[in-house]
């Protein structure tokens, strides 16, 4: 069948990107099967994946490297990091934030990284 691939990156020299193969827009890694983060949530975003400047998920800038990616969970914004850098898919050491608990509004659309640990 059809499938969209939206928002492409790249990353220690791996291509990343979403797509809608499994019906929903989970996140992929070039060269395995799988999406590296099988999950019943859309990664897409709340815009058109094709809109520029749309980025549904992140890279933690450094040797570190983790992703950062936002999903939509019972009405509010998600947040969650995984370990990616090690080549292994799928995803491993991965933590979920949302709401004050863990410092964040209840909705918010993307993420960008900044300087040091820093997300917008």
């Amino acid at each position: 069948g059809d499938t969209s691939v939206i928002q492409p990156t790249y990353q220690g020299g791996r291509l990343y990107y979403i797509s809608d193969r499994s019906g929903f827009y989970n996140i992929y890694r070039a060269g395995f099967e799988g999406s590296i983060l099988p999950m019943r949530a859309d990664f897409g975003g709340p815009a058109p994946g094709w809109q520029l400047g749309q980025q549904g998920f992140t890279f933690m800038p450094g040797k570190d490297g983790r992703l950062v990616a936002q999903y939509s969970k019972d009405g509010s914004s998600v947040m969650l990091t995984a370990n990616v850098s090690d080549g292994r898919a799928p995803a491993t050491d991965v933590k979920e934030y949302s709401g004050k608990k863990d410092g964040l509004p209840m909705m918010f659309g993307g993420v960008v990284a900044g300087e040091g640990n820093d997300l917008y």
